[in-house]
């Protein structure tokens, strides 16, 4: 069937559901993974890495909490982080005699 049918979301008192029955898991992400992922998805991790990166060059980060690590297979901590930003220093460099 080739037609949208925004109710076959939702469970028997009308409410969203992703774990209603017949529909395939994750299927309520229709961009984010199997054969439709997005194709820009390689390019927004390229970007905001660079855009980390640079932002990192011009600013301090100095960590106000205890932060605790969970194991697992992702880099999770045990609660928020509280942290400072400060812009750095600005280097003045003598001019070139030369």
């Amino acid at each position: 069937m080739l037609e949208y049918r925004p109710g076959r979301w939702l469970n028997d008192a009308g409410e969203f559901s992703q774990d209603r029955p017949g529909q395939p898991r994750m299927a309520y992400f229709p961009f984010g993974m199997g054969p439709r992922v997005c194709i820009g998805e390689g390019f927004a991790w390229m970007e905001t890495i660079l855009v980390v990166a640079t932002i990192a060059r011009q600013r301090r980060t100095r960590v106000l909490n205890e932060v605790k690590p969970l194991p697992g297979p992702m880099l999770r901590t045990d609660g928020p982080v509280q942290a400072l930003i400060h812009r750095r220093a600005v280097e003045r460099r003598a001019p070139d005699a030369g």
